[in-house]
């Protein structure tokens, strides 16, 4: 079996053909050529052959024609008789005008029919001779026949007769007498022949088969995906051309190959999964993502039917129309809810397409899918979180705002609701007391609590983040006085729901709680707009930010006098932040003297010049910069200025000091030494001509980073005084540990003197506390002569401030009073 496959590949092999080919080619151009060679000798012979016969019959007829004239008849006997002795003459007669012969070697045959004698004489010459000799060659007896006419003895009426004379001529043109008289040619042409076929089978194995077995090496290089294929043909032959276009298919091959290995990487390494059935909706192919998501192995996957993922919920109808768009020729695509191998479920974005081919005809499909499980469960968590707080599971402030808009907008026109907003009291300070994990489950606590007491009312209780909550109540009072008895009582239902202590953590907590309310529609003409339920929300908070101010636990009323009021102090706020930016704040002070009235410090204040409302009160500005980061603003433009007055002051030799009031918003500001060092550094001012005057409040949160702060700027030489002093929260024992060296007697109690109670007696107490502790005492508010002659009997040495001695005046007026 071996040897017959080796014997097959011999006979495949493209020399082996070659030299075959050439081989047979060169044996039949050499039988051609023999054959040619021996044909030609063959008609030489033959014509040979019969040109002897004519010369030896013409001679022959000469001769026995003068025999036959001169009357020898006896020697023609011996004439035929000679010519039966010649190598090839076979027979010779004479025959009569009858065909009988008259003159033969053989008596047997004189007077004989020549028909009836076995000569092997053709039929043409048995009949006498023509004018002229006749000559003919017959294959068949290979012999020649010539008959050639004689003059015979004359007949008894003296007519010559004519007789024929018959040669048969033996002719040997046989191949091998052919053979022999051409052996030297024959080999001649033999051995060109061969050297012929050896020069073809040599230019054939330089033209052909080297360059095919290049060919078949390059074949081989593409075989096995080599993309840099070079076959050493250069002739722009065939060869050469096809050579060529193998290597640009090899290049072509090993791009497509390598986009073929990119594309499987690409789909192998994809996070979304892949599979491609055929028309009988076989798998075929799935990538890896396909496997881990299905929990599958592609063994268990390929040959089966998708089928086999449904998890049998997804409707009948969204297969029927997926495939009524896939016999369509068009891709769908859509959510498909399918189970894994260990059961559980998992939802795709799924797009199938049917694949065609060249002849459009439907082979496959191929899909591609997204796992969206996770991605569907944050949609509908971030759904939930859009329109619920999360921690109560209650509509959130969004969701209150969407209901709200569609109550107004099929109001009837005719009733009126309520909107409750809830918040819960110092939860704040609960936060950092117990945490923020306490405060959550606090919070969580007193949405059941109100879920509760609301259970059996028509409502919507929302929780708008952190400690505020919300009641809708619906539109079924016929005015608006019946909807706010309506929600008042359902008020102070719900504060009472705070009576009763908290348990959280195995500790008792007790709350308050603080209700706004705002009533809608506000009139029965009223048009709504897409603003107007977020109008209402901001009124109820309004209101509850007013219950709040009242203490808390309480009900409060939304009226519109509170929205202008929040809009009067977002306009403040607006406008000088711009007021800062534009310089239109003033500096003033107002002296503070001894009871000679001579001046020995000031307290510097600030007022706004409005461009379009002028003068600015303090009291409508301050207020609100210090709900905010302004204060810090303000306090460093005061403190800018009173620094560059000390300045010019230190220049012209007056060491008066000036007080400066700072907010404990910005004195807990983190960098405040450091923005004081660089301010006093800034201006060359001496620290001790600036006083800083602090109120009582500053005391209350974190005491003991704010002493440490004091003694550290205290010791760089800065004095500090308190402002309003015996108006808050006063500890002597605090006082006692802090680095002060003023108090402030406020002017209240200035006013009050002459009552013992109220007035005197708190000043000679505050007198005698400060000269024990060594501070200076300074009076405000001092108007009349009364008020300065008792302080000055309290104690020689205070420093008195008011009106009584001096209003406040601009900075540059004060600074050249002083000269």
């Amino acid at each position: 079996m071996v040897n017959r496959n080796k014997l097959a590949g011999f006979w495949q092999s493209v020399s082996t053909r070659i030299t075959a080919v050439v081989g047979l080619s060169g044996v039949v151009v050499f039988g051609l050529v023999v054959w040619l060679t021996l044909y030609q000798q063959q008609s030489e012979n033959r014509q040979l052959a019969e040109q002897e016969l004519r010369t030896l019959g013409l001679v022959s007829q000469a001769t026995l024609n003068r025999i036959i004239r001169y009357g020898y008849p006896e020697l023609v006997q011996e004439v035929i008789a000679e010519l039966e002795v010649h190598r090839r003459v076979v027979r010779a007669l004479i025959v009569n005008e009858q065909g009988a012969v008259i003159y033969s070697t053989a008596a047997g045959e004189l007077q004989q029919s020549l028909s009836d004698l076995d000569l092997q004489v053709p039929a043409a010459f048995m009949s006498p001779a023509a004018k002229y000799p006749e000559v003919s060659y017959y294959p068949d007896f290979n012999r020649f026949y010539s008959k050639h006419p004689l003059a015979g003895e004359p007949d008894d009426t003296s007519d010559v007769r004519n007789w024929t004379l018959l040669v048969s001529y033996q002719f040997d043109g046989g191949i091998v007498n052919s053979i022999q008289q051409r052996q030297l040619t024959l080999l001649g042409e033999l051995i060109l022949v061969l050297l012929l076929a050896s020069l073809l089978r040599v230019y054939l194995q330089r033209r052909l088969t080297r360059p095919l077995e290049h060919l078949k090496a390059g074949v081989e290089q593409l075989k096995y995906g080599n993309g840099k294929v070079s076959i050493r043909l250069h002739d722009n032959d065939e060869l050469g051309q096809m050579a060529r276009i193998i290597e640009g298919v090899a290049k072509d091959r090993a791009q497509y190959i390598q986009e073929l290995k990119n594309l499987n990487t690409a789909i192998e390494q994809s996070n979304e999964c892949v599979v491609i059935t055929n028309i009988d909706s076989k798998i075929e192919y799935v990538n890896r993502a396909f496997t881990q998501v299905s929990g599958y192995s592609k063994a268990e996957l390929i040959g089966q039917n998708p089928k086999m993922l449904q998890s049998g919920t997804t409707a009948p109808a969204v297969y029927k129309k997926l495939w009524e768009t896939l016999t369509a020729g068009k891709t769908w695509r859509g959510e498909l809810l399918n189970k894994r191998k260990d059961g559980t479920n998992y939802l795709v974005w799924a797009t199938i397409t049917p694949v065609v081919d060249h002849n459009n005809q439907l082979t496959h499909f191929i899909g591609v899918e997204e796992d969206i499980t996770e991605r569907k469960a944050d949609e509908e968590k971030l759904q939930f979180l859009a329109y619920y707080e999360p921690l109560t599971a209650l509509p959130n402030r969004f969701h209150l705002n969407e209901l709200l808009q569609q109550t107004l907008q099929s109001h009837d026109g005719q009733h009126f609701g309520s909107l409750l907003l809830i918040d819960m009291d110092r939860l704040q300070h609960i936060n950092d007391a117990r945490g923020y994990e306490f405060g959550s489950e606090l919070i969580k606590a007193f949405a059941k609590r109100l879920k509760k007491e609301l259970k059996d009312r028509e409502h919507t209780l929302a929780h708008l983040g952190a400690d505020a909550f919300a009641v809708l109540l619906p539109e079924e009072s016929l005015s608006i006085a019946g909807a706010k008895q309506k929600a008042e009582a359902i008020g102070n239902l719900l504060l009472g729901t705070t009576e009763a202590p908290f348990h959280i953590a195995n500790e008792e907590v007790k709350i308050s709680a603080s209700i706004g309310c705002s009533i809608y529609p506000e009139s029965q003409q009223q048009q709504h707009t897409s603003n107007t339920a977020e109008r209402i929300i901001r009124s109820a908070e309004t209101a509850m930010h007013k219950a709040k101010q009242q203490g808390g636990n309480s009900f409060s009323f939304y009226k519109s006098t509170f929205s202008q009021q929040v809009q009067q102090q977002f306009e403040i706020e607006k406008n000088l932040r711009q007021a800062i930016q534009n310089n239109e704040l003033e500096l003033y002070i107002q002296s503070q003297c001894l009871n000679n009235g001579t001046v020995i410090s000031g307290e510097a204040l600030v007022r706004w010049r409005h461009p379009q409302q002028g003068i600015v009160s303090p009291g409508k500005f301050i207020p609100v910069a210090e709900q905010s980061d302004l204060i810090v603003a303000v306090d460093r433009w005061v403190l800018t200025r009173v620094c560059e007055l000390l300045a010019e002051l230190q220049l012209r030799g007056r060491e008066l000091s000036i007080s400066v009031n700072i907010s404990a918003r910005h004195f807990r500001k983190s960098d405040f030494e450091d923005w004081i060092d660089a301010l006093l550094y800034e201006h060359g001012v001496e620290p001790a001509m600036l006083v800083l005057e602090v109120t009582e409040g500053i005391l209350i949160d974190d005491l003991a980073d704010v002493v440490v702060k004091m003694e550290r700027l205290s010791y760089k030489g800065l004095q500090f005084s308190i402002d309003d002093f015996g108006t808050g929260y006063s500890s002597l024992a605090y006082l006692s540990k802090l680095p002060v060296s003023e108090l402030k007697i406020d002017q209240s109690f200035v006013r009050a003197i002459g009552d013992r109670k109220s007035g005197d007696g708190v000043i000679e107490a505050v007198v005698s506390f400060a000269n024990h502790m060594d501070m200076r005492v300074v009076a405000e508010g001092v108007e009349t002569k009364k008020q300065c002659d008792f302080l000055f009997s309290a104690d020689a040495d205070i420093v008195l401030q008011g009106y009584y001695f001096a209003r406040p005046v601009a900075a540059a007026t004060w600074q050249a009073s002083l000269t």
